[in-house]
């Protein structure tokens, strides 16, 4: 017979099981048992790449490419020269391609276009 809403009935009013036939301190007894039943912590996952940051300038690198704590310009004592052609080489470079396209269209050739892309007479 299952007791109406409302009612009270001795046998739903049992003590919790526990370990010990007292409880002197709730707080420690909540605590260690929601504590018991949490899921093991998972062991930290890595974060890709480490990075290391040189201490002269700020540069960001990899562990390797800073021995010492210190990137490759901090540790040289001659200024390391940047790879590829200087900024003068690339424009002399680029006015010569310009000059060659302009002999090889003409100026007065074929229609040229506006910065809105119609066509100029």
């Amino acid at each position: 017979m299952v007791p109406a809403r409302g009612e009270r009935n001795p046998t739903h009013l049992r003590p919790y099981p526990v370990a010990a036939d007292r409880v002197t301190h709730p707080f420690g007894f909540v605590q260690s048992r929601l504590l018991a039943k949490l899921p093991p912590e998972l062991p930290p996952t890595p974060l890709g790449t480490p990075m290391a940051e040189c201490l002269g300038c700020g540069a960001v690198g990899r562990p390797e490419e800073l021995p010492g704590g210190l990137c490759r310009p901090c540790r040289s004592t001659e200024p390391v020269r940047e790879c590829g052609p200087s900024p003068e080489v690339v424009r002399g470079k680029a006015a010569r391609i310009r000059r060659e396209m302009r002999a090889k269209l003409g100026r007065e050739g074929g229609p040229r276009r506006t910065r809105r892309g119609r066509k100029r007479r």
